[in-house]
């Protein structure tokens, strides 16, 4: 469980230093399954009655918060990575109506 919980935000940060925006996205999902991995030894703690549900309750709701902000970040990564293509596009366009 602190491996996977490490895992999550070691994950984000690893995308964001590297100004690459695949790359970036690519983290950012690493750092969605590092988070359900997490949900899931919660439940299967909870199950084995390492801890209990009550207990669960607090970080439950956390990762359920967090699992958000994550999909979030993956969807922003997205809308940047379809603009760069689209400036791209843009960027040719122009460039082949200059040699025409």
């Amino acid at each position: 469980m602190r491996r996977a919980a490490i895992s999550i935000p070691s994950n984000v940060a690893e995308g964001q230093v590297v100004r690459a925006p695949r790359w970036s996205l690519r983290q950012v999902a690493i750092a969605i399954a590092s988070c359900a991995e997490l949900d899931t030894q919660l439940d299967a703690a909870v199950r084995l009655h390492v801890v209990d549900d009550p207990g669960a309750l607090p970080l439950r709701h956390l990762l359920e918060r967090l699992q958000q902000v994550l999909h979030g970040l993956r969807r922003a990564k997205h809308r940047q990575i379809a603009a760069g293509a689209a400036a791209a596009t843009g960027m040719l366009f122009m460039v082949s109506l200059t040699l025409t």
